[in-house]
């Protein structure tokens, strides 16, 4: 199942969120399931299932490991990934290290992007929605411009 939509939710006292339903089913977070937390791109965190995590880490591993930026990324990645689980009431605890990474605070924007989700600070989501909402079609281009090339 594809991860899409936007969520807005409050962090709680305790570093706690709540997965709105459509995320959770998404992510596939049945009884004991566990989901990875690390750093993400443009300051935000990502959320991912354990098969899409796993699959992240052998791309890794398959890049070229005499590349200083694999080593390097990969360390820093790694390093500060957390496993996670859900409680009962379908939320997820932030380890603080991760909280202060992305600069988290009451409240947060939950974004699906295809098979993770990503976790924003809501203002900063807003921002940069409201900056980029003008090259949507610009961006379309070049994004699927740069998968054609791949294939």
């Amino acid at each position: 199942m594809l991860l899409t939509g936007t969520h807005f939710r409050s962090l709680d006292e305790k570093g706690r969120v709540a997965l709105p339903k459509p995320l959770r089913e998404g992510l596939d977070t049945g009884e004991n399931s566990t989901l990875y937390l690390a750093p993400g791109t443009d300051g935000t965190l990502a959320l991912y299932p354990e098969s899409t995590f796993q699959r992240l880490g052998e791309r890794l591993q398959a890049a070229t490991p005499n590349t200083r930026t694999v080593r390097e990324y990969a360390r820093l990645f790694f390093a500060r990934a957390a496993a996670v689980r859900l409680d009962k009431q379908g939320r997820l605890r932030v380890p603080s290290e991760l909280a202060e990474f992305a600069k988290l605070s009451c409240e947060v924007a939950l974004v699906g992007v295809q098979d993770h989700v990503e976790i924003w600070p809501r203002s900063a989501w807003e921002q940069y929605v409201e900056q980029r909402a003008n090259q949507y079609d610009e961006l379309a281009d070049s994004a699927f411009l740069s998968s054609q090339q791949e294939t």
